[in-house]
């Protein structure tokens, strides 16, 4: 799938709002569990690197670089979350920095920004081993043309607003164009909201890849699940 991300339009983005920062080689430029304080004035920023590279390290070791023209740090501003990892310059290097404040002045002036950023954090996803789902395909929720431009790994269609597809033959033809869709796609068909045997030997039938619902077990928390997990190893 052809990348969205465009280095050009991410650098005028940068440019429109933010600050330049130079750093020489080895320099920290953020700490692994660093976290923002707007009280203090130490707001977390996203940074475009202008020149030079950048290592991002967790646990001590190197997990990956960003080279000129990319950007890095975006997730903790935009959730004020801790730092999920640091980075250090690589090289004597030169950034564009954006906080948060000045992301969402941009971003009013370049709407079209968001998208772009959203495909390098989904790459940045999939590339750490995290599975990504177009969630509520069969609700109205989700637009099926991020199928197209983003790389999801599997489509969810939720039953609760399809309605029985044992009984109507119409529902039932609905859910199988969208399962056949999946995996046109190359992605896992994920069905939702599956609560009788009839339901789950038809879905079956279409060659439904994951079903969830009251059929296939109860929802647990977290301590609950790896204690079933590990039951079932």
């Amino acid at each position: 799938m052809k990348s969205l991300y465009d280095p050009a339009v991410a650098l005028a983005f940068f440019k429109s709002a933010g600050n330049p920062e130079k750093y020489p080689q080895d320099a920290t430029i953020f700490r692994e569990g660093q976290k923002s304080h707007a009280l203090l004035l130490q707001r977390a920023k996203m940074y475009y690197v202008y020149d030079g590279e950048v290592s991002l390290v967790a646990r001590k070791k190197i997990i990956g670089s960003v080279k000129k023209g990319e950007v890095f740090g975006e997730l903790a501003p935009l959730t004020h979350a801790p730092r999920t990892a640091g980075a250090v310059a690589q090289t004597a290097c030169r950034v564009i920095a954006l906080d948060e404040r000045e992301f969402q002045g941009a971003l009013m002036k370049k709407p079209a920004f968001a998208l772009m950023l959203m495909s390098v954090m989904i790459r940045r996803l999939r590339e750490s081993g995290v599975r990504l789902c177009l969630d509520d395909a069969s609700a109205g929720y989700a637009s099926l043309s991020w199928l197209a431009t983003l790389p999801f790994h599997e489509l969810k269609i939720d039953l609760a607003a399809v309605g029985n597809i044992a009984e109507v033959p119409q529902k039932l033809a609905l859910v199988q164009s969208l399962i056949e869709l999946a995996h046109r796609l190359k992605l896992e068909a994920v069905v939702a909201g599956v609560a009788d045997e009839a339901t789950a030997a038809r879905l079956k039938e279409l060659r439904c890849d994951i079903m969830q619902g009251a059929f296939v077990g109860a929802p647990l928390d977290a301590a609950a699940f790896v204690k079933q997990h590990r039951a079932d190893q």
